[in-house]
């Protein structure tokens, strides 16, 4: 039983898909109160239907559906860029005794196999249980940085003591919370408000949760499945393939700490790369940038590695000039 608009005469003729023609015959129980107009009833009536042979365009349309049924089998959607502004924040809770916290906002991508990766790391408020960063970041993910698909969020707020900003979170926990992203469609900005955890709530303002706002655009791809995992050892246990060359550039630096009684540190950066053998290379040193705490060198550099010997970890490790520790 359906619901139509038809004419009185009761009898309906309709295409349904392509090659498939449909005659009905309707008994129209007519009801003068339900009448919008004239010649026009809102009626409930059943409907018999016969069918003929599908036509050549009915064999077309279900050909392309097998088809599509195969490429969507053959292929996954994957978040391959995120996009997002961490907006502001209220209701942290207070750690320093003589004023209020200096929070600043981690922002990290949680992977299939819950590992994480580095997203954004607004900068410092200082001294303000309600923040307002109002600050974009835009994260692209290619397809050779990972082989886990991403699924969220995770947000962490911090307090800091100083001007120096972690990923590892190494100043006072204000609060974090995770967003799941399977369910965001494509290109489309939605706003967040989200209940932070993991804190004493008697310790928030208020004796309320804290709350942050950020809002989040997840841009998506079609990509070919990947090869189970069982299959991809395999076929890697097939061939060698070793580290030849590396390129880079060391950009810069930021909120670096200050290791001057008169004026600002002058940093340099040493690369380092941590080889099989377990021995130690160094690859470059960039130059000295006298009394600056966010320092830009934009110094390329390259090495060459052997099959006996490959590397296994870059390390990247800041220097005062004015230390007698200095390497």
């Amino acid at each position: 039983d359906r619901l139509f608009s038809c004419p009185s005469n009761g009898s309906v003729e309709h295409q349904y898909g392509a090659g498939y023609w449909h005659h009905a015959r309707a008994e129209i129980m007519m009801d003068e109160d339900i009448l919008p107009a004239a010649g026009t009833a809102q009626s409930f009536f059943s409907v018999s239907q016969t069918s003929g042979a599908p036509s050549d365009g009915s064999l077309a349309l279900e050909k392309l559906r097998v088809a599509n049924d195969e490429r969507q089998h053959q292929h996954i959607s994957r978040i391959c860029r995120i996009c997002g502004r961490v907006v502001s924040a209220k209701g942290l809770p207070r750690f320093d005794s003589l004023s209020l916290s200096d929070p600043y906002c981690l922002v990290k991508a949680i992977k299939g196999n819950n590992h994480t990766m580095n997203v954004h790391a607004t900068r410092a408020i200082m001294n303000s249980s309600a923040p307002v960063w109002d600050e974009e970041f835009d994260f692209p993910i290619g397809r050779e940085e990972t082989t886990e698909e991403i699924v969220g969020l995770r947000v962490t707020l911090y307090d800091t003591d100083g001007p120096t900003r972690s990923f590892q979170g190494s100043n006072d926990f204000l609060g974090g919370a995770d967003l799941d992203l399977a369910g965001q469609k494509h290109a489309r900005s939605v706003l967040h408000e989200l209940e932070l955890g993991g804190i004493i709530t008697r310790k928030a303002s208020s004796g309320r949760r804290p709350r942050l706002v950020i809002a989040i655009t997840v841009y998506r791809e079609v990509v070919p499945r990947p090869l189970p995992r069982p299959v991809i050892l395999k076929t890697s246990l097939l061939r060698m393939s070793y580290v030849d060359k590396i390129f880079g550039t060391v950009v810069s630096a930021a909120d670096l700490p200050n290791r001057e009684m008169l004026g600002l540190s002058d940093p340099f950066c040493i690369v380092r790369a941590v080889m099989l053998s377990g021995k130690v290379q160094e690859i470059h040193r960039t130059s000295v940038i006298q009394n600056s705490l966010q320092p830009i060198w934009r110094e390329t550099f390259q090495a060459s590695f052997s099959e006996q010997d490959q590397p296994l970890l870059l390390l990247f490790d800041l220097w005062d000039e004015d230390d007698a520790n200095k390497p």
